[in-house]
């Protein structure tokens, strides 16, 4: 699937300066839509960032109404004017069958997740902001399947992955797309961009702390003789270590 360039462009001129506009006329917003809604049929799960300005276009009574742009909505221009600066214009179309799967986990101090296809794996302690008790598991949870997509999502272009989880909050989140929680909004903002940049399709399933044992140790064992000594008694040799860049613990961008 394909965008031409010249909607590209002319899209990322508007959406410059609307992530810094705050007052439009529904036959504004309307127009800016239309848009985004053609960019919105190709690129896949991206149909949330025009959520809220097809609910304040329909609440504007006419073509001239004015509304005042929250912050909120803002968000949608801001998460489009991001992606657009790395989106190619081409969507792969993906597979209709799971390619690949990645297996992560957390827990309160740490996490951990592991790519047997690439023989890869991280585990890590959390930076000491996140191993506060107040931030929930969930969240902790939902941000090492991020840190998974960062790492490998290159090399998924294209490609059905299954992520395994064994929260059930970070599955329903991705599933349904309609989360409560502020932080779990922001989270599943940031988690949609790198699936959009990378151009994967993720399938998040749900499983037992007891079929997901390697990322569980993962997470709650960070010795490097102690991970390659378990790879080996439970038959997986060879496994590769990589580090995740402390920056991307980060999350910076204001959607």
């Amino acid at each position: 699937m394909l965008v031409d360039d010249d909607k590209i462009v002319e899209l990322k001129f508007l959406l410059t300066s609307w992530s810094r506009k705050t007052v439009a006329r529904k036959g504004e917003l309307q127009s800016n839509l239309g848009k985004l809604l053609w960019v919105s049929k190709t690129v896949r799960f991206s149909r949330v960032f025009v959520s809220r300005i097809i609910s304040e276009i329909r609440k504007l009574p006419s073509q001239s109404s004015k509304t005042t742009l929250s912050r909120e909505l803002r968000k949608n221009f801001l998460w489009w004017d991001t992606f657009l600066i790395t989106f190619s214009g081409v969507e792969l179309i993906p597979p209709p069958y799971v390619s690949q799967s990645v297996f992560g986990d957390a827990y309160p101090q740490g996490g951990g997740s592991w790519n047997p296809v690439a023989c890869e794996y991280f585990s890590m302690m959390f930076p000491n902001y996140m191993c506060s008790s107040e931030t929930p598991i969930h969240i902790k949870e939902f941000i090492v399947v991020i840190l998974s997509i960062r790492m490998w999502g290159k090399l998924w272009a294209g490609q059905r992955i299954l992520i395994y989880c064994d929260n059930d909050s970070v599955c329903d989140t991705c599933e349904y797309q309609k989360p409560t929680d502020p932080a779990l909004q922001k989270l599943l903002r940031e988690f949609l961009y790198w699936i959009c940049k990378f151009n994967i399709h993720p399938i998040l399933q749900k499983i037992s702390s007891k079929d997901n044992h390697v990322a569980d140790y993962l997470s709650r064992n960070h010795n490097d003789f102690d991970i390659s000594s378990y790879f080996k008694n439970n038959g997986f040799a060879e496994q590769k270590k990589v580090l995740i860049p402390l920056e991307w613990y980060n999350f910076v961008a204001e959607w």
